[in-house]
């Protein structure tokens, strides 16, 4: 335990960022939960054959919480303006982890659920959050389940998260991209998709009645993929129209 406190004590000191100056108080608040994690498992450790193993267990996985909100306050605490994980370890305890997506568009939740994987030192993922280009707002909760022996995995690069996120993006956009087409194909009956030698390079042409329902004009939209044309507002567009 006194090993883990100190690995986790050195682990939060050093995951601080060259570009951190603004967030002195952030960081103030880091070294204080630290050291408030760290006292407590010391005194966990001197007592423990003073208490029951039930008692143990609840006081061990307080301990991991703790942490884990600690790993998890940077995304909580900048989320409105850039939220990112950068240069900081979280070690494999036998836990899960589930990260959480709140889609402002369509107002509901994606979470992704990221077993055995580690987010190691040295790994970045920068996602910005409200753009136009990415219009989410991300929000990271870890939900751990500590075995007894906690062991520590080898350190490694692993984009398990950040493969999910695409993956469900590019599912997103194209399930609104059929429903779009099948919501003006049975509303105007004037729609026609060209396929090219690409399957996936699909031109739309639209007649004036379905530009002006759309916004968009039937030049606009020749040699032109779908994705790049279809943006999740057109959809809400759409049905209330």
């Amino acid at each position: 335990m006194i090993l883990l406190t100190i690995i986790l004590f050195g682990v939060f000191l050093q995951a601080e960022f060259e570009d951190d100056a603004p967030y002195l108080k952030q960081r103030l608040l880091t070294r204080i939960g630290v050291l408030i994690i760290i006292v407590f498992a010391v005194i966990l450790y001197l007592v423990r054959f003073c208490i029951s193993s039930n008692v143990q267990n609840i006081a061990r996985g307080i301990i991991y919480v703790m942490v884990s909100m600690l790993a998890n306050w940077r995304l909580l605490y900048d989320v409105n303006y850039l939220t990112y994980v950068r240069r900081y370890a979280i070690w494999e305890f036998g836990h899960k982890m589930l990260f959480a997506c709140f889609d402002q568009h369509f107002v509901r939740l994606a979470v992704f659920n990221v077993i055995d994987t580690l987010i190691s030192s040295g790994m970045s993922i920068f996602i910005r959050a409200g753009t136009e280009e990415f219009p989410y707002r991300w929000v990271a909760f870890t939900l751990i389940w500590f075995t007894v022996f906690p062991f520590m995995t080898e350190l490694s690069m692993r984009h398990t998260f950040a493969r999910k996120c695409d993956l469900y993006i590019a599912r997103m956009i194209a399930e609104e991209v059929t429903r779009l087409h099948r919501f003006v194909l049975n509303s105007t009956r004037d729609m026609v998709i060209v396929h090219g030698m690409d399957a996936s390079a699909s031109v739309l042409y639209v007649s004036r009645a379905c530009g002006s329902m759309l916004g968009y004009h039937q030049r606009d939209l020749l040699h032109r993929s779908l994705v790049e044309l279809v943006h999740p507002q057109d959809v809400w567009k759409a049905r209330v129209l």
